[in-house]
C-alpha cells in the first residue's frame, strides 16, 4: 500500500484522486477530505525544474541559483532520502540549512521556510503508484 499524507499544506504537491495536484486555498477543503499520497523526489523532479546537474569525484546531485542569488543543492544519500540545502550566496557568514527529505511537498515546505519563491518548482509529473 502506498503511503499517504496527514497534513496538508496551501502550496503542497500531492497526488490526490490520481492527479497531480498543487494544493490552494480554493481546493484545500476537498483535499484535506480525500486519501492524498505523496510524490517522491526523483532526478527527473529536478531536471524538469531547471535544477542543473553537477557530478564530480566527490558529489552527484543538482543544483539551482536564481536571479536573488539563492542556491539550492540536492544530493540522493539512502534510497529515495535527499539531502536538500540552502544558501543565500550574498549573506557570507551565514550558515547553510539543510534538511533531509524523501517528498515533493517536504522541499516545497522547505523553500517556504526560507522564504524563496516557487520558481524552483514549476513543474510537477509522476508517474507511479495511484
Amino acid at each position: 500500500m502506498a503511503p499517504t499524507v496527514s497534513k496538508v499544506m496551501i502550496g503542497d504537491w500531492l497526488l490526490v484522486d490520481g492527479k497531480v495536484t498543487k494544493v490552494t486555498k480554493e481546493n484545500i477543503d476537498y483535499v484535506l477530505n480525500t486519501l492524498c499520497q505523496p510524490l517522491p523526489l526523483t532526478p527527473e523532479f529536478f531536471e524538469k525544474n531547471g535544477w542543473e546537474h553537477q557530478k564530480s569525484d566527490f558529489y552527484d546531485g543538482y543544483y539551482f541559483v536564481n536571479e536573488d542569488l539563492y542556491e539550492m543543492h540536492a544530493h540522493e544519500f539512502n534510497d529515495g532520502m535527499w539531502q536538500v540545502e540552502y544558501d543565500n550566496i550574498e549573506m557570507s557568514g551565514i550558515p547553510t540549512m539543510s534538511v533531509n527529505v524523501c517528498w515533493i511537498h517536504e522541499v516545497c515546505r522547505f523553500l517556504e521556510f526560507c522564504d524563496i519563491s516557487g520558481e524552483m518548482i514549476k513543474h510537477v509529473e509522476y508517474k507511479g503508484y495511484v
